[in-house]
């Protein structure tokens, strides 16, 4: 080494010396800020909650939910949030301050950040016991402390198991019922497809699209302008779970026969596709 790049070595160390420890101190405040709006955020659910029961909304037809609205709307006014938003964050600071006290006093202290304490939550999410959810959060604070969110996240899953009272199948067959599929609109007349599926079934999809793509690829490459079924730039096939798809240049329509009750297909664009409706996006 030279020794001007000595030299520049250790000017960049004694900066770094002075900056670094300003930093830590920095994030350490900002933790003990965000507990601090989670206590008030949770204050704001208690209000709303105790609104609630001294006007008797909890009778069946009354508006039991307009209390935690109005709360929210007055917050989300006040810090230009959305009042969906506020009160999702109020339901999650809630749980945070009664169900995670031991996360709260690691984030007020500084010594975990909102990243940790959003793993540990969603993590706990499955364990409804207080007792085993308690041991949970001090098994998974003791990994917080040294790993950074992203790695405690995977962690902290796999413990969540030890502790939860149902088991992984109990809780799968209670998740496909909530599968779906909906659509979201985005920039320059696009949208997403998304959809909620099994995780199998899924990745089959996922396999066999792509299988579908490569094939179109290969045929505009060398010019072939039939598909593989014979009709002009068309591709068919089916996905797992019996859904059929077809694309016919470059465009692809999923048609799913299904007569299950269960089956719930949203659209955030205001569309609704039911069963054994067609579904058409750009491949």
């Amino acid at each position: 080494m030279t020794e001007s790049a000595l030299n520049a070595r250790l000017r960049a160390d004694a900066r770094m010396n002075v900056m670094l420890p300003r930093l830590i101190e920095i994030r350490a405040a900002k933790a003990r800020l965000d507990a601090e709006e989670a206590r008030m955020l949770a204050e704001a659910q208690t209000i709303a909650s105790d609104w609630t029961e001294e006007a008797d909304n909890s009778r069946v037809g009354s508006d039991a939910g307009f209390p935690y609205r109005s709360i929210a709307a007055e917050i989300g006014a006040a810090l230009r949030v959305s009042d969906r938003t506020v009160q999702r964050q109020m339901g999650e600071a809630a749980t945070l301050v009664n169900d995670y006290v031991g996360t709260l006093e690691a984030l007020d202290a500084g010594v975990i950040s909102t990243a940790h304490v959003r793993a540990i939550v969603t993590a706990g999410a499955i364990i409804e016991t207080a007792e085993m959810r308690a041991e949970f959060e001090q098994d998974v604070l003791q990994i917080a402390a040294t790993e950074s969110a992203t790695r405690l996240t995977p962690l902290a899953k796999r413990r969540a198991e030890w502790y939860a009272d149902t088991t992984f199948e109990q809780r799968h067959r209670r998740a496909v019922e909530d599968r779906a599929v909906w659509v979201t609109d985005v920039d320059d007349g696009m949208a997403e497809l998304r959809a909620l599926l099994p995780a199998v079934v899924a990745h089959g999809v996922h396999d066999r699209l792509s299988e579908m793509a490569r094939s179109v690829i290969d045929a505009r490459r060398g010019g072939d302008a039939t598909g593989p079924d014979g009709a002009a730039g068309t591709i068919a096939g089916t996905l797992a779970g019996g859904c059929q798809i077809v694309c016919v240049r470059g465009v692809c329509f999923l048609w799913k026969d299904d007569t299950d009750d269960h089956d719930r297909q949203r659209s955030s664009s205001g569309a609704t596709a039911t069963a054994g409706g067609r579904l058409q996006t750009a491949a």
